[in-house]
Formats: C-alpha cells, sequence, structure tokens
C-alpha cells in the first residue's frame, strides 16, 4: 500500500513541477504536467519497486493514459458544445475578442513606454 502512496505523491509533485515549468506555454499545461507526473511516477516506481514495480507502473499508467487521452478526444466535441462550462459575467478572467486584446496590449505598450520613459529621465537625472 505504500508504493501506491509514493506513487501517488510523485504524481502530484511531477504535476506541479508540470504547473511551473518553462515548456508548458509550447506544449500546454495539461500536457507538460501528465508527462511529468506520469515520469516522476515511473522513476518512483523503479526506484521503490525495482524493475518488476517499474514495469508495472509503466504499464499501469500508459493505460490510465491511454484511456485519459481517448476520452478527452471524445468529450471535447460535447464540452465545446456546451454553455454551461462559461465564466459567469462578474469572474475575473475575461476572454476578450480581437478588438478588446487589441486595445488591452496597445494600453501595455504605451505603459512600457512610460515606465522607460521613467527610467531613462531618472538616469538623466542623476548623472547631471
Amino acid at each position: 500500500m505504500s508504493g501506491v502512496f509514493g506513487l501517488g505523491l510523485a504524481g502530484i509533485a511531477g504535476g506541479g513541477y508540470g504547473l511551473v515549468s518553462k515548456h508548458r506555454k509550447v506544449h500546454g499545461l495539461a500536457n507538460i504536467s501528465a508527462t511529468y507526473a506520469a515520469n516522476f511516477a515511473i522513476v518512483m516506481g523503479c526506484y521503490c519497486g525495482g524493475q518488476p514495480g517499474a514495469i508495472k507502473y509503466s504499464v499501469l499508467l500508459a493505460i490510465a493514459g491511454t484511456a485519459m487521452d481517448f476520452t478527452i478526444l471524445k468529450l471535447r466535441p460535447i464540452l465545446k458544445n456546451s454553455d454551461s462550462l462559461k465564466l459567469p459575467e462578474w469572474s475575473p478572467i475575461q476572454i476578450l475578442d480581437e478588438e478588446q486584446l487589441a486595445a488591452k496590449k496597445a494600453r501595455e505598450q504605451q505603459l512600457y513606454s512610460q515606465t522607460t520613459l521613467g527610467k531613462l529621465n531618472k538616469e538623466d537625472s542623476r548623472g547631471n
């Protein structure tokens, strides 16, 4: 039973590492978290259970991962059409359309320019 507990902890640690990984932007958060979780769990199985444990856990995780991928692929069209999964109006997380996104980028660029110009002015005043 302690092997399963350790496997769970390794999976959680791997998933947590995936959350802060620099590769999450390239591969996607879910993919990179699942990859790290599986890899950590397999390594833990290898160290704690020897070769038979590593084989057992790798097969178990391969089956679970394949089942999860299959389920996600089948549910994706259903979930995209569902209105119940939309964010409420009061949510702080906003999904912006193209105009709003362009306006946000313009504000950020203007703020960055002001910040950079302010730093340059401070350096000029110190140098004189």
